[in-house]
């Protein structure tokens, strides 16, 4: 009689180093086994540590000496003197610089865990549990690193932040994640340069006007992300939310803004050229920060408009570069050789250094503002914004145009938060546009009102007047709906860019010209700014929890509810 083949007798297992093929127990067919887990541990261990050093072989080895990176980095050692570093430009280097310190950082945490994982293999009987456990995939995931692809070091607001991302970092990160990212690059750049502060003579008031997340981190306040938080940050708000409506709890002592009742029937124009007389009646010298983009535009045309006889003198324009790329036509017509005018050198590369002149934690314009203050009229284009809408559907036709509940869709974990904050609003919201102005309006008009000065280096508010920080021009703004966007992005602000057409028949700007980012406010020094106009820092960044204390020891905790 032939002899009969089981089944699978003439098959291999799956894992031919883990498995062996078995008689089952009824005898009729072989079937995959796992082998002793001594064995099992030994593959997977030598499996594992195959694994790891192809990753670090493949992905994240890097040529460069992490010290000339750091030196590089920080402006303290040249493009001429730089060895480890590949690019043809300063910004190519850097970049290989910043990608070569997290390829490290991702190595010291594969170092650090390595044992850890060979520890858990050695002890364990579960033979599934071993061979799952080595799946590079999973382990690299237990670290918090995603992909092996390049982009993951390069990609938008990676783990150490490039410096240009970081004047937009808490317009893509939730605030304790830019905190993070900020502190990271506080590290990289060596941006805090300070080892000590004297105390305080400062004599604080009992309110804040506007503060920096981590304040809740010093005064040992635990937080995280609120709904209104969340609203806000569609509105791209960057400190801790500022709620005018009285809403929502604040989690320290504040004093908004009030938002103005009643209404007003003056129109734009009226009421900016009310605005200039009233800058004009102040006698003192009137220096104007001109961006080109269309709210400076808006409050140089209305001096300009409004000059009295014989006092042109009186009015300076500082602009930088930039301001003049924006708007040409305009510079060369109404500036360059008509009224006194100052450029802003812009920051640059010094000896061959990559970008030793800048900080995230102060900027040129805000800090020359604040320098010139001192004896003129500082008028900006800040709060403009606020007054006709929101960056977030300035440059979106499918929000300008979109269904307001389907937009309102992908925030139904927030909904009633929404709504409650929405019924605060004087008029109707009803569309995409309202609501996002009144999110801007309502929630952010301190910030932009105060965070030039939260990027300056003085310890007192300079006198600013931000051309439209009134109560006239918010009652407009509450008055008029329908004035400040039509179907377009190119018609964001039309009203104002009407009035600009008026004095110029520019025609061009009038019907092109969108909104556009141009002060270059970032994150700034300071950690607050309270209601007695008091700066509130230490050191370079205020970062440095020991130098706050030293500067105004248990002084803060006046700001707790």
């Amino acid at each position: 009689m032939p002899k009969v083949k089981l089944p699978g007798s003439n098959q291999s297992p799956s894992d031919i180093e883990t498995m062996d093929m078995v008689l089952n127990e009824e005898g009729t067919a072989f079937v995959e086994a796992w082998k002793p887990i001594e064995e099992i541990r030994k593959v997977a261990i030598r499996r594992f540590n195959e694994a790891v050093d192809w990753f670090v072989a493949h992905d994240i080895a890097t040529s460069i000496d992490p010290d000339e990176a750091l030196g590089f980095l920080r402006g303290e050692i040249s493009i001429n003197d730089v060895q480890s570093l590949t690019g043809d430009t300063m910004e190519e280097m850097a970049n290989d610089a910043l990608v070569g310190l997290r390829k490290i950082k991702v190595a010291g945490k594969v170092s650090a865990f390595k044992e850890d994982i060979i520890a858990e293999l050695l002890i364990s009987d579960d033979p599934l549990g071993v061979i799952d456990r080595v799946l590079l995939d999973k382990y690299l995931s237990d670290l918090g690193i995603q992909s092996l692809c390049e982009s993951c070091y390069t990609g938008s607001m990676p783990e150490i932040p490039q410096f240009h991302e970081l004047q937009d970092i808490f317009a893509n990160l939730p605030p304790d994640k830019a905190l993070a990212a900020v502190r990271q690059a506080s590290n990289v750049f060596n941006l805090e340069k300070a080892t000590s502060e004297e105390p305080t003579t400062q004599l604080l008031g009992d309110s804040l006007v506007l503060f920096r997340h981590d304040l809740l981190n010093y005064l040992g306040i635990a937080h995280e992300e609120t709904s209104l938080g969340k609203i806000s940050h569609v509105v791209h708000g960057g400190y801790y939310t500022m709620d005018r409506t009285g809403t929502f709890d604040a989690p320290l002592k504040v004093s908004p803004t009030p938002i103005p009742s009643g209404s007003t029937s003056e129109t734009f124009a009226q009421i900016c050229d009310a605005r200039a007389v009233e800058i004009w009646d102040r006698n003192k010298p009137i220096k104007v920060f001109w961006s080109g983009g269309i709210d400076s535009t808006t409050a140089l045309v209305a001096l300009l408009r409004n000059v009295p006889v014989g006092e042109i003198d009186r009015l300076s324009v500082y602009y930088s570069q930039g301001s003049i790329d924006e708007y040409p036509w305009f510079f060369n017509q109404y500036i360059d050789g008509k009224v006194n005018n100052v450029l802003i050198q812009d920051h640059a590369h010094e000896n061959n250094g990559y970008y030793k002149a800048k900080s995230i934690f102060s900027t040129t314009i805000c800090c020359c503002a604040a320098e010139q203050s001192n004896d003129a009229v500082i008028v900006t284009g800040e709060t403009m914004d606020q007054v006709f809408g929101s960056v977030a559907f300035a440059n979106k036709p499918d929000l300008i145009t979109g269904n307001l509940e389907t937009y309102l869709a992908d925030f139904s974990n927030i909904r009633e938060e929404i709504d409650t904050l929405n019924a605060a609003c004087p008029i109707t919201v009803n569309s995409i546009p309202i609501m996002l102005w009144w999110w801007n309006f309502a929630l952010k008009w301190d910030e932009v009102k105060y965070r030039m000065f939260m990027s300056t280096i003085v310890d007192k508010t300079p006198d600013f007047m931000h051309f439209t920080d009134t109560d006239t021009f918010q009652l407009w703004s509450i008055s008029n709906p329908d004035k400040k966007i039509k179907d377009t992005p190119e018609s964001y602000k039309f009203t104002a860019k009407d009035y600009i057409f008026d004095y110029t028949s520019d025609a061009d700007y009038r019907d092109t010209m969108r909104k556009g980012g141009s002060l270059g406010v970032r994150y700034g020094s300071a950690l607050a700014i309270d209601n007695l106009g008091n700066i509130i820092r230490a050191g370079n960044t205020s970062i440095n929890h020991d130098l706050l204390a030293q500067r105004y020891g248990t002084s803060l905790d006046r700001f707790k509810q």
